[in-house]
């Protein structure tokens, strides 16, 4: 496979991890909104919203993993841009004065539909991009996927890192939170400009379908320590900042 197709499919990934992560960089915002509705505990009600995205993650992996095995990577790698893009977009065009108390239900289901799409979309990107590399490219490859999560994180932290910088305080939490949300288009046009090119790749045979349900055991219990750790980074950091606010 080219290299130009294998940055085409990682810049998808780079999307979806922006796509994840800006939640956590506008929550405060949200919290506010939610404040602003009359809820006491909008902080926490925020990242219990966030905590619950992990629920769907498991079952977002096998669903879209079974759907890429039996129509393909490439498929799959489309699916996920449009739910992702989708999702975000949703979020940004949220109408909060209309759905006043079920703005809260809203932001669930839409970032539940976020997790189901990125629970998909790091192991059929994985799959896909290994399934054409040689051995003297793999760890080159490797580096391109976990290059493209982190660039995700960064460009979302960074553009409202910005925002937050050019617009008053008042402009930001009217309408500048979602600023970075309305990017999620962008996921949904350059994901499908990128991924539509990307050549197909043969189906897996029902042979090799079977799944080992030690094996995936083994892995889902190695991933709650991370997924742990990364919850607690992420809320530990909104909290902190609103506290040191509050004290100055």
């Amino acid at each position: 496979m080219k290299w130009r197709f294998r940055f085409g499919a990682a810049l998808g990934n780079t999307l979806e991890y922006y796509d994840v992560a800006v939640f956590a960089a506008i929550s405060m915002y949200l919290s506010a909104e939610l404040e602003r509705l009359g809820y006491a505990q909008a902080t926490e009600m925020v990242w219990g919203i966030f905590a619950l995205r992990f629920i769907v993650r498991p079952v977002g992996g096998y669903v879209i993993g079974r759907y890429a095995d039996r129509v393909g990577k490439k498929p799959a790698l489309i699916l996920t841009s449009l739910i992702t893009g989708t999702a975000t977009l949703c979020m940004a065009l949220l109408p909060i004065e209309l759905l006043g108390a079920y703005t809260p239900m809203a932001i669930l289901v839409l970032q539940m539909a976020l997790s189901l799409s990125f629970a998909g979309e790091y192991p059929s990107l994985i799959t896909y991009l290994f399934a054409s590399t040689t051995h003297h490219e793999q760890a080159k490859v490797s580096s391109i996927i976990s290059g493209s999560s982190v660039l995700g994180v960064i460009l979302s932290l960074s553009l409202v890192f910005i925002l937050e910088r050019v617009l008053t305080p008042e402009t930001m939490q009217s309408i500048g939170w979602r600023i970075p949300l309305l990017l999620g288009v962008v996921n949904i046009v350059i994901s499908f400009w990128f991924r539509a090119k990307l050549p197909h790749q043969p189906l897996v045979a029902k042979e090799e379908q079977a799944i080992n349900w030690l094996q995936a055991s083994h892995i889902f219990l190695l991933t709650i320590p991370g997924t742990v750790i990364f919850f607690a980074q992420n809320i530990s950091a909104s909290i902190i900042i609103e506290k040191y606010r509050l004290q100055i």
